[in-house]
């Protein structure tokens, strides 16, 4: 069974909107303390496969997910997606990733996400225009990633992993060396 073995937060306190990080500088620098809370540190992001970017509330960078990977160092042959928005999304992210990682087409993920709404409302309020990155290289990034489905993404239901009715088949995780614990 996929485990997360390495989570960080920002909770930022900052009264003056400017003084707070842009979106691609708190992602990254959040999957930075995740790496070495994982154990691994800066190195993990050379093994990364799959990227996911859960859109910003308010203020979401055209391409984030490129632009983040590209700022943590993942290799540009890893899948980077950008998820759509909703209040679920965060879960259904992290199911997917760990369907991608019981089916063996994942094996180093990493997911960000988060909101500037305090930042936002303060920068509105002192009428300051907040000049943050947008662009990403979308060479390797696969903005399709928002199932319709909302048990499972569409792509897996064809795998032999994955049963007629959505089921994951633990049996085609037991054969890869994952076992979910008794």
């Amino acid at each position: 069974m996929p485990v997360l073995v390495g989570v960080a937060q920002y909770v930022g306190r900052e009264t003056d909107p400017t003084a707070a990080p842009d979106p691609v500088t708190m992602m990254a620098d959040v999957a930075t303390r995740a790496a070495y809370d994982s154990g691994v540190g800066q190195g993990l992001f050379a093994h990364v496969d799959t990227f996911i970017q859960i859109p910003l509330a308010y203020r979401n960078p055209v391409n984030g997910a490129a632009l983040t990977a590209e700022r943590l160092g993942i290799d540009r042959r890893a899948r980077v997606q950008n998820t759509g928005g909703g209040g679920e999304v965060g879960v259904l992210a992290a199911n997917h990733l760990a369907a991608e990682i019981m089916v063996g087409r994942t094996e180093v993920a990493v997911m960000t996400g988060g909101q500037l709404w305090k930042t936002a409302e303060r920068s509105r309020a002192a009428g300051v225009e907040l000049n943050w990155p947008d662009g990403g290289n979308p060479v390797g990034t696969d903005d399709q990633f928002a199932p319709a489905d909302p048990d499972l993404p569409r792509d897996l239901l064809s795998t032999e992993a994955v049963g007629r009715t959505g089921e994951v088949r633990y049996d085609q995780a037991t054969s890869r060396g994952i076992f979910t614990p008794a």
